[in-house]
């Protein structure tokens, strides 16, 4: 018997990320009768890797969303997700979410939910 894996379930409403060459201030997700940490599934509608971050506020979200440059002091808390890219991703629920990008603006669509 193997394991049962859910498609993702949509469980409150999509926000948008406008990311820049300037973090914009965390906006924050919220979920519909979840606790603790869920699924929150990405998509980048530009034309540009967008390094994406989440935190427990505006703040925090947006201080993380940083371009690495190298190791050590020059990594960062982003992570990337390309242009065109879907993905889904752990975080605490009602996170607030920001993003950077090298020079293009795009918009990063950011639903709370469960599954993969």
């Amino acid at each position: 018997m193997g394991n049962n894996v859910n498609a993702f379930e949509r469980c409150g409403a999509t926000i948008l990320v406008a990311a820049d060459a300037t973090a914009p201030t965390g906006a924050p997700t919220t979920s519909v009768g979840m606790s603790g940490i869920i699924e929150f599934r990405l998509y980048n509608a530009g034309a540009a890797t967008v390094f994406y971050a989440h935190g427990s506020t505006a703040a925090e979200a947006t201080a993380n969303a940083a371009i690495p440059t190298g190791s050590g002091g020059s990594a960062k808390n982003a992570s990337p997700i390309g242009a065109g890219s879907t993905e889904v991703v752990s975080a605490p629920r009602d996170s607030y979410w920001s993003g950077i990008t090298a020079a293009l603006a795009c918009s990063l669509y950011v639903t709370p939910g469960k599954g993969i």
